[in-house]
């Protein structure tokens, strides 16, 4: 797997939150023998033995139940340890969702979005009524996620601090993930440690957000910059697709390309059923825009 990844020209690898333990082996193997280098992880890597597909939020950081969290905290440090482990200094984390019915308010607004475009909705004031609607009652609910959030990222934090491992808390396309876009600069600055815990970029969860006219992409990586850690590079269409290759959909390359810093792990996140041209296609994109943002 990892020999194909190299032979596509890569030297780093980020390991996803797909990697079964049986995995295990061949990644040790390979980085030891200098097939490839890993960049960062992704939570859960491996996934607890008895999963083997992508589980991401099987347990969450924000759960009720304080057993969830406690798996939560087992299985992060585990992918801590195997980042330690791989000499990668970067783990992401998605940070929980919010309890929320889809009624009310929330149903209207995605049922009056039906078959409008976004340009459509761009100028329609009802429907920004209803995401600001929408926006209040996420908020509300999220108070006591949130809390329990902090306080799970409390636990982890000096696990990770200890084993030279940086945490980034992801971006999410989800309307009822967390943490809220505006929220993220809040949380990093609630704990002392500045060079433990910052903010993750996914391009592509970003575009979905704001296609629903949930937030603002640019406005965004401009909030959280000197904070971001690193960002998932993707392209995405206005209709919703996303984990296309750069150039392929529908973002502003040139102006994104801006907010890259030399401090930041790049990782070109695609589809699985892309084939190796469209990957080395879209990694010569992806490696003009970063000699043109570093000249």
């Amino acid at each position: 797997m990892l020999q194909e990844v190299a032979d596509l020209g890569f030297e780093y690898a980020e390991l996803s939150h797909g990697i079964r333990v049986s995995l295990v082996p061949g990644i040790v193997k390979a980085v030891e023998q200098g097939v490839i280098k890993i960049s960062s992880l992704h939570n859960f890597c491996p996934l607890p033995p008895s999963v083997n597909h992508a589980s991401p939020n099987l347990y969450e950081p924000t759960a009720k139940d304080i057993r969830e969290r406690h798996l939560w905290l087992k299985q992060t440090r585990k992918t801590i340890e195997f980042a330690s482990q791989l000499g990668a200094k970067c783990v992401v984390l998605h940070g929980g969702s919010v309890n929320i019915f889809w009624d009310g308010v929330l149903n209207r607004m995605l049922r009056y979005r039906t078959g409008k475009t976004p340009l459509e909705l761009h100028s329609d004031y009802y429907y920004h009524m209803l995401v600001e609607k929408s926006l209040a009652k996420i908020y509300k609910c999220s108070r006591e996620p949130m809390e329990r959030l902090i306080e799970s990222l409390s636990w982890i934090i000096p696990f990770a601090k200890e084993h030279g491992v940086k945490l980034g808390i992801e971006n999410r396309d989800g309307l009822k993930e967390l943490p809220m876009d505006r929220d993220y600069r809040h949380i990093i600055e609630t704990f002392q440690d500045t060079q433990t815990l910052f903010y993750w970029h996914d391009t592509g969860h970003s575009k979905i957000k704001e296609i629903l006219g949930f937030n603002n992409q640019i406005a965004q990586l401009e909030s959280m910059q000197g904070r971001t850690l690193g960002i998932h590079v993707k392209d995405a269409r206005n209709d919703g697709t996303e984990n296309l290759p750069i150039g392929e959909g529908e973002l502003d390359w040139n102006l994104l390309s801006r907010y890259f810093t030399a401090d930041q792990v790049i990782t070109l996140e695609v589809a699985p059923d892309l084939s190796p041209k469209q990957i080395s296609t879209s990694k010569e994109r992806l490696d003009q825009l970063i000699h043109q943002r570093f000249q």
